[in-house]
């Protein structure tokens, strides 16, 4: 579900009509911030790979489909390391896997969520909430 772009704009300084993929906005305490979307399609694959770019923090979410394999990830990068988690689905189950702790912890991600949202005098709450459709 969207969220209406009002509950947006205050929080990052955003202008009202939201979030426009590859413009670079400054947030009210001045972090450049960009989100980026690539899309690639053929006859056997169907990736999405989103970007959110917040000062020195990067959140991703990859989400790659081909004819016999997809696996989905998300992560965050920022100066205190890398946390990330995903799944893998195939054809052949015994390879699948379900969503698992790649790098780090949900503790890590936790703190390095806080330091962002502190850094912008904003609970985490509200961080997640103004976050792009494509991280819910």
């Amino acid at each position: 579900m969207a969220r209406p772009i009002q509950e947006i704009a205050p929080i990052f300084g955003l202008p009202l009509d939201g979030w426009t993929v590859a413009s670079t906005y400054t947030t009210s305490h001045g972090k450049e911030m960009k989100l980026e979307i690539r899309h690639f399609q053929d006859s056997e694959d169907d990736d999405t790979h989103t970007v959110l770019h917040i000062g020195e923090y990067q959140l991703r979410d990859d989400d790659e489909k081909n004819r016999d394999f997809a696996n989905r990830t998300f992560s965050m990068k920022g100066p205190e390391g890398e946390v990330s988690y995903g799944d893998k689905r195939c054809r052949g189950s015994y390879w699948n896997h379900p969503f698992m702790w790649k790098k780090g912890s949900a503790k890590e991600l936790g703190e390095m969520l806080m330091t962002l949202a502190d850094s912008e005098e904003v609970t985490v709450e509200e961080l997640i909430s103004a976050l792009p459709w494509q991280f819910n």
